[in-house]
């Protein structure tokens, strides 16, 4: 089974079975967030992959044990992976956000989640990233890339609000 299908299978029983979407808010550029304060909140990065073949970004929670396993089968697989067992998470405690970035044109460096946070007068998580974080400068070829980061951080069934870090140098 390939990692689109296997990811929407995945995406689909967490959405089933929490009755949330997985980001059901628009995605902002940095630029346009409010003014206001944010609270930081804790998350450590378990992993990136550069080729998902998930064209679009978006964010998918992964709350339970039983579909963390079922994601990170073919994402392991995906990784040059396979047969490592997958990061221990507390589900009573923790879950992971799968951010995905969308398509992009460049073939080098890799993307990185740079915050996750929630402001005064919102719901929602916001998760801060940027999908080329390399210097400029430095020569890339061109070739479809569709980059992904993993994150465990505070379990929540807020929505997630992706954004696209101002400091952004995609082409």
């Amino acid at each position: 089974m390939n990692f689109q299908r296997l990811f929407f299978r995945a995406l689909l029983a967490v959405l089933v079975l929490t009755q949330q979407t997985a980001c059901d808010l628009p995605i902002q550029s940095a630029d346009e967030r409010p003014a206001e304060a944010a609270i930081r909140m804790a998350f450590q990065e378990i992993g990136h992959a550069a080729s998902t073949g998930v064209p679009e970004p978006m964010a998918v929670s992964i709350r339970s044990p039983g579909d963390w396993l079922l994601f990170w089968e073919d994402y392991a697989r995906q990784t040059g992976r396979s047969g490592m067992p997958p990061p221990s998470v507390d589900f009573s405690r923790n879950m992971i956000v799968a951010v995905f970035s969308g398509m992009s044109m460049r073939s080098c460096g890799h993307m990185a989640v740079r915050s996750v946070s929630k402001h005064p007068g919102s719901t929602a998580i916001e998760i801060a990233y940027d999908s080329n974080p390399l210097p400029e400068k430095q020569a890339c070829g061109l070739d479809v890339y569709t980059p992904a980061s993993l994150v465990i951080m505070e379990r929540s069934f807020a929505p997630i609000k992706l954004v696209k870090d101002a400091g952004n140098r995609e082409t």
